[in-house]
């Protein structure tokens, strides 16, 4: 669960019932991702003083019957021949496929689909930096391939993203520009980290491929 709430683009949290989990949960999502939570709660009611410094979004309740009638549902029937499903096939994916980052082409591709907008002073420098010099070191790392090949998607995401946020403090001095827009641009800085991942992730699975 805290996992989730950590690597959600977005959040929206509902405090109309003051539940104590719900509460505590928001502060964890307040403390890493304070810009992409969305507070929402019930129009009646006081809100507590340490919540009421902060945007939140009332909504009315519309009680029980939201519009469905007991005689609408029972129009609602199955078939009465036996059917089957089919199975799902294993190799079928849902969501955004898998990205295809086998070659300098298609690495340097998706790196312009995803930040072909930011300006930078010295394009090339940075390209090389971020597509060529921090994979490279990230992949040198055996805790982090690891994690990739043997974890869970959402523990080794985690561990990709600390890793690179760690890697980053490198160029705090040596590539300012680089290091002031990933930690003062949050959208930048989940789109560097998923784009990273990406390319962790297609490592492994050219290294299964090709041993």
């Amino acid at each position: 669960m805290y996992a989730l709430l950590l690597q959600a683009d977005l959040v929206i949290a509902d405090i109309t019932t003051y539940n104590p989990n719900a509460i505590y949960e928001l502060g964890v999502r307040h403390a890493v991702r304070p810009f992409s939570t969305i507070i929402i709660k019930e129009k009646h009611d006081s809100i507590p003083f340490d919540l009421n410094h902060n945007k939140i979004f009332h909504y009315e309740h519309m009680g029980d019957d939201i519009g469905a009638s007991k005689e609408s549902t029972q129009n609602i029937s199955l078939a009465a021949e036996p059917g089957e499903v089919d199975p799902i096939p294993v190799d079928v994916k849902g969501g955004r496929s898998e990205p295809e980052l086998d070659t300098l082409e298609n690495i340097l591709s998706a790196f312009n689909q995803r930040f072909g907008d930011i300006e930078w002073s010295d394009k090339d420098k940075v390209r090389q930096i971020l597509t060529k010099q921090l994979p490279d070191e990230m992949k040198a790392n055996k805790d982090i391939m690891d994690a990739i090949q043997h974890s869970d998607k959402q523990n080794a995401k985690i561990s990709s993203d600390r890793k690179l946020e760690e890697l980053m403090q490198q160029y705090l001095f040596s590539q300012t520009e680089i290091f002031k827009k990933f930690t003062t641009d949050k959208d930048c800085q989940r789109r560097y980290k998923e784009y990273m991942f990406d390319l962790l992730v297609n490592s492994r699975n050219q290294s299964r491929i090709n041993p």
